[in-house]
């Protein structure tokens, strides 16, 4: 007759208490790393690029042919989404040339509720009805590349890319930490 002692049952079953630990941190790590690329992926690095090279660019003074804030209902997964999506027309004149501009802003579309996209076309439509001039600024080796306004929202993407730095980070940590553990010896007990 075989008997089995109380600590060797303990000990297999701790260990495959460990593996599923193990299993359970990288799978955890995995998402939040995927979670937090995601997020990387999204922070407007291509916006906050313009914004630092258009600081340079000169402007020039630009008269609102017309200006159009409408919202736009886009098909995606099963649904529809809703963007607000501004939509103008200016000319100007650059290198001695009258040119016509179509971009407003670093992003002409939105979430519904944007107050940013809102005031930029009310004060556009103002400029338009009252005749006033509003500046252009214009890329001078593209001088067809112009924006009414080129600010930028710093801080959701500082928080953004941080989020998602961070996140990355945590997530790769925890799935080498079970990995890092494989290759030491299990402990006697």
């Amino acid at each position: 007759m075989d008997t089995a002692s109380f600590g060797a049952i303990r000990a297999r079953g701790g260990r495959n208490t460990r593996h599923r630990g193990r299993a359970l941190n990288v799978l955890i790590g995995m998402a939040l790393a995927i979670v937090s690329f995601a997020l990387l992926a999204s922070v407007p690095s291509r916006q906050a690029a313009t914004h630092m090279e258009a600081r340079a660019w000169p402007t020039a003074e630009a008269t609102i042919v017309s200006a159009t804030l409408f919202e736009d209902r886009l098909p995606r997964g099963e649904g529809f989404v809703s963007e607000l999506v501004l939509s103008v027309a200016y000319e100007f004149e650059a290198d001695g040339e009258r040119r016509t501009g179509h971009s407003a802003s670093l992003s002409d579309r939105a979430e519904p509720g944007d107050r940013r996209l809102r005031r930029l076309y009310h004060r556009l439509v103002f400029a338009s009805v009252t005749g006033r001039t509003v500046p252009a600024h214009y890329d001078p080796d593209n001088p067809d590349r112009a924006y009414l306004e080129t600010s930028f929202a710093w801080r959701p993407a500082i928080l953004k890319g941080l989020l998602g730095l961070v996140g990355m980070i945590a997530g790769l940590l925890l799935m080498a930490a079970p990995l890092r553990l494989l290759g030491r010896p299990a402990p006697l007990l």
